[in-house]
């Protein structure tokens, strides 16, 4: 058979078995015994029916830099539920790794494991994919590796703070933590004497994996503090004095600069969350009652131009804002923020989101010794709904925590009759009849899923139809005359019967 006799069967094979594959393009984080690292990693699913095939091609372990090859990793499974577009996959075997096919990697590990136990659970749309997978290597390597993987534009890279790389952008020398950036590569007239703001901590939130976190230090020279700053975008430093907008984070898609890991000045994002999570734990070696507070603070913009703190410019390209100036010492001691966002103007394309931390709310103040630790940073999407509507009204009693209503309805039913609304949920409307007869009822379930898939929210509503005139009533102070539809007065209606 030839190739083209070959493509023509294959072909034909995919369109009879209905089978389609979708590529993932992510970060796929790796925690080998508390060790964490990042790598890009496309990851395939092929469906057809409920039948589901998760692929991930050329796997490696990643530590101090060096590569070790593991392998293709093929998991194989029927869907456990689906839910309109969004499908829940969950595989629990022991697979064979079967050998990679990157040249860069001189041996690949997998073959040479036999079977090997791994605990998979995925979660995908057509457009998003979010996955654990579990493979315990005790037996064999002494390892419990960890894996997950989230559709690239959804969360932030390096959210552990756990990898580091070399910058000196701005001709001073020093450690940043990947996608994230300080002094060491800002730009500005007085970039070479902000000197290193930023550091690798030991120190990690309670609870965590990691290893890991990123502190941030203030300093002082002849009585002017110069706090420690950090962010997803660059840094400018301006002016000597603290408080001047020249002082401040951007990012500007357009530029093409990278860091010192190859990255650039600016963090990707395509989607609508609703709060910013982050721990923290802030220490003033001094207090320092007039100016208390550390700062975090976000924006989400269409990647064009912008900065933190905005100055006099008037900004039209930010869809939507997060801040918390009020971040207290809480007796030095880790903390864990939620920041809720506010759409300033939900027709903003997103596109780029600019995050900055800084040892203290105000420019220029607190003591030149404060710290502020931080570690585990997430945007987190809500699986509520805002509302659901039937028929164009909302739900009697409707509170986006309750999961189960009881309406009447006039007719048959349909999904058509439900509409959803939420920020950037995934929502799915199921109806089933129930039973038959003069008064049917029906059944809708309502899956709502998060944008990033994480979680998801089930609401359920009975509904009661009616296909007639279920009773009839009548008001003597209303109703003068009754007449049927021939013109025959009457004295009084019966069920089933028109009447004017």
């Amino acid at each position: 058979m030839n190739k083209f006799t070959t493509l023509l069967a294959v072909a034909a094979m995919a369109i009879a078995g209905k089978a389609s594959a979708t590529v993932y393009n992510g970060q796929l984080q790796v925690n080998v015994n508390g060790s964490v690292s990042e790598q890009a990693q496309p990851i395939t699913i092929v469906t057809d029916g409920d039948e589901c095939t998760l692929s991930i091609n050329n796997f490696c372990l990643s530590a101090g830099g060096e590569k070790m090859g593991v392998g293709n990793i093929v998991l194989k499974g029927k869907a456990s539920s689906k839910a309109g577009d969004v499908i829940e996959l969950a595989v629990k075997d022991n697979v064979d790794i079967t050998e990679g096919t990157d040249p860069s990697i001189s041996m690949w590990m997998g073959p040479m494991l036999g079977k090997v136990p791994i605990d998979m659970k995925a979660t995908f749309s057509s457009k998003v994919l979010s996955t654990t997978i579990n493979i315990d290597m005790m037996s064999t390597l002494q390892q419990i590796i960890k894996v997950s993987f989230i559709s690239d534009g959804l969360q932030f890279r390096n959210p552990g703070f756990e990898n580091f790389h070399n910058s000196s952008e701005s001709g001073a020398n020093g450690t940043e933590p990947n996608g994230w950036h300080s002094f060491t590569s800002a730009t500005g007239s007085l970039a070479k004497t902000a000197g290193v703001k930023v550091a690798k901590s030991e120190e990690v939130r309670p609870g965590t994996d990691g290893q890991a976190s990123a502190v941030l230090h203030s300093s002082s020279i002849l009585g002017i503090v110069a706090n420690g700053t950090m962010t997803t975008g660059r840094l400018n430093a301006g002016s000597m004095s603290a408080a001047d907008p020249a002082n401040h984070s951007f990012l500007d898609m357009s530029k093409t600069d990278k860091d010192g890991n190859g990255d650039p000045f600016y963090t990707e994002i395509t989607s609508r969350p609703d709060s910013l999570s982050v721990w923290v734990k802030f220490k003033q070696q001094k207090a320092n009652s007039s100016y208390p507070y550390a700062t975090v603070s976000a924006a989400i913009t269409n990647g064009t131009n912008y900065q933190d703190p905005e100055g006099s410019t008037t900004y039209t390209n930010v869809m939507a804002k997060a801040s918390n100036t009020t971040i207290a010492t809480n007796g030095n001691k880790w903390q864990q923020l939620s920041v809720p966002f506010n759409y300033v103007d939900s027709k903003v394309d997103p596109k780029a989101i600019l995050v900055t931390f800084s040892t203290n709310a105000t420019p220029g103040k607190g003591g030149g010794t404060d710290s502020l630790y931080v570690d585990d940073i997430k945007l987190v999407y809500n699986s509520e709904l805002d509302s659901i509507k039937f028929r164009g009204a909302k739900l009697d009693g409707w509170n986006k925590s309750v999961e189960t209503y009881n309406l009447t309805a006039q007719g048959e039913v349909a999904a058509s009759d439900f509409a959803t609304f939420g920020r950037g949920q995934i929502a799915n409307v199921d109806v089933q009849e129930v039973s038959a007869g003069d008064r049917k009822s029906y059944v809708a379930t309502i899956t709502s899923y998060a944008a990033d898939l994480s979680s998801k929210k089930v609401y359920t509503v009975n509904i009661t139809g009616v296909t007639g005139v279920n009773e009839v009533s009548t008001n003597a102070r209303e109703i003068k005359e009754i007449y049927n539809l021939q013109g025959v007065k009457l004295s009084s209606m019966e069920r089933g019967g028109v009447y004017v």
